[in-house]
């Protein structure tokens, strides 16, 4: 008989699906893309013809990094990922309307970066759909619990305290030895002693 583990968190039900790696290879995603736009804002506003736009692309970095840095220490990433679809958004609508904008030059750039960050949005989106759908599911329907003692089959498990002496025909647990030895009530069980 195959044994099933007890899935007990998200994070487990995530981890055997698959989802969780591809989490967290968006939050590696997000810290590389945020590091190449903090410190490469000023050539990336130059190519897409965003001149004097480069605070707006270092902030745009600096929510890459803190997101790849919640995906990546959350146990549970779903709201994470949907906050990457969000930024995704934002980075969308930016690019569209710089993409309207754009001098005819720099056209081709602003459609390549468009069409980058809605590849990544639809990774973003399926990943996020496939935690959110799994935190709805149950965690685990196919619990084994045949490796518990006390199931039948398993033979004679030891028994302590008031289930010992009553399995040996007692009413009462016994006196341990060390309260014997040490002459407490005068060695006589307590109940004696009364």
């Amino acid at each position: 008989m195959a044994t099933t583990r007890a899935l007990n968190t998200s994070a487990d039900v995530h981890r055997q699906s698959g989802s969780d790696a591809m989490a967290r290879g968006l939050g590696v995603l997000s810290l590389a893309l945020g590091a190449v736009e903090l410190a490469g804002a000023r050539p990336l506003a130059r190519m897409l013809g965003l001149r004097g736009q480069e605070n707006f692309i270092r902030f745009c970095g600096a929510r890459e990094i803190m997101q790849g840095v919640a995906i990546l220490s959350a146990k549970d990433p779903t709201p994470w990922v949907w906050a990457r679809v969000a930024g995704d958004v934002l980075d969308i609508g930016t690019l569209a309307i710089e993409h309207g904008l754009a001098h005819p030059s720099k056209r081709q750039n602003v459609t390549l970066a468009l069409g980058t960050v809605l590849g990544i949005t639809v990774l973003d989106v399926m990943t996020a759909r496939q935690l959110s759908q799994e935190n709805r599911e149950p965690w685990s329907t196919n619990i084994d619990f045949s490796t518990r003692s006390g199931l039948p089959g398993r033979g004679e498990v030891p028994r302590r305290g008031r289930s010992r002496a009553e399995a040996e025909g007692r009413s009462e647990p016994p006196v341990p030895s060390h309260f014997v030895s040490r002459g407490l009530n005068g060695g006589a069980h307590p109940a004696e002693a009364m």
